[in-house]
């Protein structure tokens, strides 16, 4: 319905923001409003790290992050400490895709000082794969 019709002109404020959103609400659930298919896929490393060597690994991924954040490929990342074992690390890396990791990153300039800095705990590697998210929520806290 257009904007300057006299049917419009008449609806009161509540009733066009009403409207307004119905639409918006109407368009996110179709195929207009529909997020594009995602290759996305989630890279868990999993550490096993001395506790003499916890602030060097802390410290060699701080560095190393210059890189991750320079990469086009790499969406967000976290490097996590256990709680309960704390010699435990998990670093989680979001990459656009497969491909865009292992042949994009991996191939990039940026890799070699990425990797020179991470390689000192390579041994210290328990797991390193990829995953995609199947689903994800919000808690109410």
């Amino acid at each position: 319905m257009p904007l300057n019709t006299p049917m419009f002109r008449r609806m009161t404020v509540n009733t066009r923001r009403l409207l307004t959103v119905a639409l918006f609400t109407l368009l996110a659930n179709t195929a207009l409003g529909a997020p594009k298919e995602s290759n996305m896929v989630v890279e868990y490393i999993r550490y096993e790290v001395p506790a003499e060597r916890h602030n060097e690994f802390l410290a060699a991924y701080k560095a190393a992050a210059q890189e991750l954040e320079a990469s086009n490929h790499c969406l967000r990342y976290e490097v996590t400490e256990g709680v309960e074992e704390p010699n435990n690390f998990t670093v989680r890396i979001e990459w656009d895709s497969v491909e865009g990791h292992e042949k994009g990153f991996r191939s990039s300039s940026l890799f070699p000082t990425f990797f020179q800095k991470v390689k000192p705990f390579f041994a210290q590697i328990r797991e390193m794969k990829h995953y995609r998210v199947t689903a994800h929520g919000k808690g109410s806290a």
